[in-house]
């Protein structure tokens, strides 16, 4: 009896240690393909009493635990392979000593297993594999299973389910299935890819509180016009998140490059508090944008994306920029974006995801340096017109952001400019470049301001050679005059 039960848990061992595979190998088991137990099935659950007066903690804790019950029996049903051959073995071991007894259990077992199930190998192996599965459910540490496993997803899909709507629950669970069908491999594949996509779309809606005072401050420099109608869609959009009736319009950053279009998009996240997302749409396609079965799609990246602090929620703000260019071409992304910026539209059908995924509480920020001309597309728009900023504002800019910034790069370079390094005659030179400078935004001046800067280093580190270059050819004055600068400069 003993070298009997040393010799089948022997070959038990070997044989799990033969089938090891990682966890999410294991997960993968085929049972649940067959049509006849459905491991998703929560609707006996879903409709009784007890469920019903749960709280929403309560509530998803219940379906995890049915979830387990459910692959658990699952396990267990397959274990019916092994059971007829467990028990003819168990009788030849209790009739030992009757040799035809034995055999008559044997050939017994053998002949019912055979003519219950075809491919006895293949049920063997799976049998096995879902003894190893019962025991891995069991054992400490068994439900902490790490983000991005095909069972954390699972249960994620189970918590949720009783709130997602009846379409989407079909494409889920397909997918599912398919992750466990024989031959399916989950990491690495399109189905873990669409699962990222799918838990990281937000579900939770902010409640936005304006910070008065922030915005007041971040707007400081803008057109007074451009302030107000700033203000006003900052207004309309926080308005247009805690309710349905109010009538939800995109807006149209329109202006010269540099102006401070997306510094305006980002200044009104900021005062949100809501996730802001930039792509370029100069060049995309339709299917750029809302994606195909293989690729997501920049709309649904963003969604995806887009945080603030960390946290996610269905209302951000969402800049496309270099819109203009499709209003000019007039082509198919044009009669898409017509669509989209609808004020009707509250969601957008995702290729990739297989169902209509909610934008109602986005905030589209369309930005171009050209003007509408598509009265359709004027009637969707609020226009906000950005013509640059006020020389003071620009020099306030200059002296304590831009040139803080620009100094950090020569501080630790081997041809190191400190702040020490300027004398009170460059505030005024960098004044009178931003006078000069005609330019109504900032890009000009900080290409200015950092070869000016880059004059200082070659100053501080090579003014003997810049006071030897061409002397042989200047007159005795202009010499002095020239060497009189410098050393002041210097």
């Amino acid at each position: 009896m003993k070298r009997f039960v040393l010799v089948l848990a022997s070959g038990l061992i070997g044989v799990s240690l033969w089938a090891q595979k990682s966890e999410e190998e294991l997960l993968n088991d085929p049972i649940f393909c067959q049509e006849q137990h459905n491991l998703y099935d929560q609707e006996a659950v879903i409709q009784s009493d007890y469920f019903k007066k749960a709280s929403p903690e309560e509530q998803q804790a219940i379906l995890e635990a049915h979830f387990d019950a459910q692959k658990t029996w699952g396990h267990i049903y397959q274990l019916k392979a092994m059971l007829l051959p467990l028990l003819g073995a168990g009788a030849a071991v209790y009739f030992k000593k009757n040799i035809s007894k034995m055999i008559s259990c044997f050939l017994g077992a053998g002949a019912t297993l055979f003519l219950t199930h075809s491919g006895v190998w293949n049920d063997m192996y799976d049998a096995i594999r879902a003894l190893m599965l019962i025991s891995k459910n069991f054992m400490p540490g068994r439900r902490n299973v790490s983000l991005g496993t095909l069972s954390w997803y699972e249960r994620d899909y189970i918590r949720h389910k009783p709130w997602i709507s009846q379409d989407q629950q079909v494409i889920i669970e397909t997918k599912l299935r398919r992750a466990h069908c024989p031959g399916a491999y989950w990491e690495g594949t399109e189905i873990l890819r669409f699962f990222d996509v799918l838990h990281q779309i937000p579900t939770t809606i902010k409640p936005l509180d304006i910070d008065h005072e922030l915005l007041k401050k971040l707007l400081k420099g803008y057109a007074p016009e451009t302030r107000r109608e700033l203000l006003r869609y900052c207004v309309r959009h926080a308005a247009a998140s805690t309710s349905q009736s109010v009538r939800k319009i995109a807006a149209y950053f329109v202006g010269q490059p540099g102006t401070g279009k997306t510094r305006a998009a980002t200044l009104l996240a900021q005062a949100l508090g809501v996730p802001l997302k930039i792509f370029s749409v100069g060049d995309v396609t339709v299917d750029d944008l809302i994606g195909t079965r293989d690729t997501p799609g920049k709309i649904l990246e963003a969604l995806t994306d887009a945080s603030y602090n960390g946290e996610k929620c269905k209302n951000i703000l969402m800049l496309l920029d270099d819109a203009d260019r499709i209003f000019l071409a007039g082509d198919e992304r044009l009669a898409f974006l017509l669509t989209l910026l609808e004020s009707e539209t509250k969601s957008f059908y995702s290729p990739y995801l297989g169902f209509n995924v909610d934008i109602s509480h986005v905030g589209i920020i369309l930005a171009g340096n050209f003007d509408v001309k598509d009265d359709a597309l004027k009637n969707r728009l609020h226009i906000i017109q950005f013509n640059g900023f006020s020389k003071a504002y620009k020099k306030e800019v200059v002296l304590n952001e831009l040139l803080p910034s620009v100094l950090e790069l020569h501080q630790h370079a081997a041809l190191a400019l400190h702040r020490d390094d300027l004398l009170p005659k460059d505030s005024e030179s960098i004044g009178i470049l931003v006078d000069q400078d005609l330019d109504p935004g900032f890009r000009s001046i900080k290409l200015k301001l950092t070869q000016y800067i880059e004059d200082k280093v070659l100053q501080k580190y090579f003014y003997r050679e810049l006071f030897d270059y061409g002397v042989s050819n200047l007159s005795e004055d202009t010499i002095r005059t020239r060497k009189e600068k410098l050393t002041h400069q210097a």
